[in-house]
């Protein structure tokens, strides 16, 4: 009876750590619908600060989480007023972050936060592997998807994402050179995500 109850708790113990949410100290590139970047957010211990260029960030906000649900207040001077308090609750999924309101009535933070779609960004020391670059072709796409990289010098990994983040297509790259049939996708905008060993790049991908 012990041995079930043990295993019973390590179970709970995994599914907790398997969908935990983590929004503190994380970086993300911000798209438009339309697949446009629109800039980059921070999310610090407790405040939200945005850049252009991912270089010189402007604080905008102070937030606060509690597991999955976010509460946010604009500094001054920023589209809101102070006393105004936004809440959501929030997924983090495949490096993609979604905002679902609960209550907010200052429209132009809920438009942003619930329309505009989220990736992370890697964070800390680049990778030995730096140099490598991948190109994608063509783009856009029809049914048949080249991926052309500088070098390989380590395992990639190739993901497409639709704009909730969920992956659609996924394949290890190991070759300079790779097709990919996209064929089974429907028309409208993706995200290419390529990974490993540190090295992250993102790409907006066009299906016709």
């Amino acid at each position: 009876m012990k041995k079930h109850i043990t295993l019973f708790t390590i179970l709970i113990v995994i599914g907790i750590g398997a969908f935990s949410q983590n929004l503190y100290n994380t970086k993300w590139s911000v798209y438009n619908s339309s697949g446009i970047l629109q800039g980059y957010f921070h999310f610090g211990t407790d405040t939200l600060s945005y850049s252009l260029n991912n270089i010189t960030y402007t604080k905008v906000s102070t937030f606060q989480v509690n597991v999955n649900d976010f509460v946010i207040h604009d500094l001054t001077g920023t589209a809101c007023p102070l006393i105004d308090t936004g809440r959501y609750t929030f997924l983090i999924r495949n490096d993609s972050l979604k905002f679902t309101l609960v209550s907010d009535e200052c429209t132009s933070r809920s438009n942003s936060l619930t329309t505009e779609y989220y990736v992370a960004l890697t964070s800390g020391l680049p990778a030995l592997n730096k140099s490598t670059s991948f190109s994608f072709y063509p783009n856009p796409v029809k049914d048949l998807l080249t991926i052309k990289a500088s070098d390989i010098y380590s395992q990639y990994s190739f993901v497409i994402l639709n704009l909730n983040g969920q992956e659609l297509i996924k394949q290890e790259i190991t070759e300079p050179k790779t097709t990919i049939d996209v064929s089974s996708l429907s028309g409208g905008v993706y995200f290419m995500k390529i990974s490993g060993d540190g090295f992250v790049q993102v790409r907006k991908l066009i299906k016709e």
